[in-house]
């Protein structure tokens, strides 16, 4: 095989990074995603640009509203004819099994 990973792929890989607070999963992602020529989708990064710096909380319901904003974007990015290689979800520290099932049902 040769070439970077992105020149090969005409498909999207979607990996959700899942942990505890601090394990390091954005390092984690942002490693993988310049070895494999992949984006990263963080919910962090995601909610400092929808809401104004007074109005950011971390309470479930605006983590449960950037996440969706976020997965709407993996999609978006999915369908393109052209996706990137790798898509790397930093959004939940241990989704559930509702999320992860919300996640694959947006994703498809």
């Amino acid at each position: 095989m040769t070439g970077s990973p992105a020149a090969v792929c005409t498909h999207a890989t979607c990996v959700v990074m899942a942990g505890l607070p601090g394990s390091g999963k954005s390092t984690l992602a942002k490693l993988l995603s310049v070895e494999l020529h992949g984006v990263v989708l963080d919910k962090d990064v995601i909610r400092a640009g929808l809401f104004p710096e007074g109005c950011i909380e971390y309470s479930r319901e605006q983590d449960d509203f950037c996440l969706e904003i976020l997965l709407q974007i993996a999609a978006y990015l999915m369908k393109k004819s052209s996706p990137p290689a790798f898509l790397f979800i930093d959004g939940r520290p241990c989704p559930g099994v509702q999320n992860k099932n919300h996640s694959h049902r947006v994703l498809r």
